[in-house]
């Protein structure tokens, strides 16, 4: 039986696999790894180390490299993880590199909101959601008027707050999401 704090924040697992990638230096196969392990740095709170080993694997011309899914996933969680250092201004320039591949404009809007910028955050949020509706997302349609809510409802606009999340409901039902 496994101890119950496993598997342990010293768990060599997901470390092997980004230096076994890393080997190839800064390439998509890279890149892929790093980016899937985000969330693995995130509540582990190993946030350096993440940081560290994104900045690693993306390589030193951040915003020149070709875009793709997997760059975008890295450079959200490199702006992440920098968001959780405070350094707010540095935060927000990485993921700016992934607009074109991925939608970070809901997670630049949670930089803004972090900050307390509701009406940046507002016009961010607004911005994915006819981004969301284009693409026909309706997941994300949902998640962007949810985030759109709660900006009103931090402005003390409660009617549009409750529209906003009576209709994020409304999607994410429809799809199918048990809310």
């Amino acid at each position: 039986m496994p101890p119950t704090s496993w598997p342990s924040p010293n768990w060599p697992g997901p470390r092997a696999a980004s230096d076994w990638a890393a080997r190839a230096g800064p390439t998509e196969r890279g890149v892929r790894p790093a980016g899937a392990l985000g969330r693995f740095w995130s509540i582990r709170g190993r946030v350096m180390e993440g940081r560290r080993r994104l900045e690693r694997e993306l390589g030193p011309g951040l915003a020149g490299a070709v875009p793709t899914p997997a760059r975008a996933q890295a450079l959200l969680w490199l702006g992440r993880l920098t968001a959780y250092q405070t350094d707010y201004d540095l935060a927000e320039s990485r993921p700016e590199d992934a607009l074109a591949t991925w939608r970070a404009l809901a997670y630049l809007g949670g930089v803004a909101e972090f900050r307390g910028d509701d009406e940046r955050a507002g016009a961010r949020y607004g911005e994915a959601l006819r981004l969301f509706i284009k693409q026909g997302n309706a997941w994300s349609v949902a998640q962007a008027l949810e985030n759109l809510g709660d900006t009103a409802f931090r402005r003390g606009d409660l009617d549009r707050a409750t529209a906003l999340m009576d209709e994020a409901t409304r999607v994410g039902r429809g799809a199918g999401d048990a809310l």
